[in-house]
């Protein structure tokens, strides 16, 4: 297929949004209108449930201490359990 560069220009031109407007696209499975259900019936056909996934997942410090084998919870210095302490103070102003 062949276009005069006029006729390529006009079709092209077609796809440019004036200022100030924002092209959505938000259409076909993932589209807000039937999200969740298209998402249901994809994972039935697939034969995967989204809870399965979430059942296995680890805090930041169990990955850390898995793959570096840094223990966030005890001192790199002395080896012992780190205490947290959080101190909580309200300042009152009058004028």
């Amino acid at each position: 297929m062949s276009l005069h560069a006029h006729e390529f220009i006009r079709r092209f031109l077609l796809h440019v949004l004036p200022k100030r407007f924002v092209k959505i696209r938000h259409y076909g499975l993932l589209s807000n209108k039937d999200r969740k259900v298209l998402l249901q019936v994809c994972q039935k056909i697939i034969k995967v449930s989204y809870s399965s996934h979430t059942k296995n997942l680890e805090s930041w410090k169990e990955l850390l201490l898995r793959i570096t084998g840094v223990n966030m919870d005890c001192c790199p210095l002395c080896g012992l359990i780190k205490i947290f302490l959080t101190i909580s103070i309200n300042f009152f102003y009058t004028i």
